[in-house]
């Protein structure tokens, strides 16, 4: 005989069929055939270029039946993997970045399958964010830097200031840890060094 289990439940992969045979001779004791399912683990892993893990990154998991797109939840990207359970076995997924964290853009949509059957050994899905650079530069009419301005950053889409700063003859001011990707910011010289007019004010969005 083959025993064959058709459809697993949620969260398990379906086990493996087994054939058996049955004694021409015997006595009354009870065959039994042992059917066992592996659980269904995935773990999702947020990290930056250089592998360290990206905390406060939203991610929205996602059942897809063709277009359709059905929600399973949303989490906070921590220090380690989320581990996630409960998956159906034959059916595709999508992990998305709903919203990045300060410092980053978010990552493109990472699409999966869950097999028929497997093993419970975790399967990993890694998402890469890639960082924003930016840096304030305060310069003269010759191209050249500028020391003792002040300039203050505002965030015009969550209506909050970023952050106010000096500016350094020797280096730029790093700014990119500080943005979020798709707001826009407006950067004013509060106070122009001695001898010089202060500049407009200065608006970009972050795409």
């Amino acid at each position: 005989y083959r025993l064959r289990e058709t459809e697993g439940p949620d969260g398990y992969y379906v086990a493996e069929e087994k054939v058996f045979q049955v004694p021409e001779y015997g006595d009354s004791g009870t065959i039994a055939i042992t059917c066992e399912d592996d659980r269904i683990v995935y773990k999702i892993i947020k990290s930056d270029l250089q592998g360290n893990p990206v905390v406060n990154a939203e991610l929205t998991l996602y059942e897809k039946d063709g277009d359709k797109e059905t929600k399973i939840k949303s989490f906070l990207s921590k220090e380690e993997p989320e581990v996630i359970y409960g998956l159906k076995n034959d059916t595709d997924y999508v992990v998305k970045e709903t919203a990045a964290p300060s410092g980053y853009y978010p990552t493109k949509d990472v699409a999966f399958h869950v097999n028929k059957q497997g093993s419970a050994v975790p399967i990993e899905i890694h998402m890469t964010d890639q960082p924003i650079q930016a840096q304030i530069k305060k310069t003269d009419l010759n191209g050249e830097r500028l020391a003792g301005a002040v300039l203050s950053l505002f965030d015009e889409t969550s209506r909050k200031e970023i952050g106010t700063w000096t500016s350094d003859s020797e280096k730029d001011i790093e700014i990119g840890q500080q943005l979020q990707a798709g707001h826009t910011y407006t950067l004013k010289e509060v106070s122009a060094p001695q001898g010089y007019y202060k500049a407009e004010a200065q608006t970009f969005t972050v795409p």
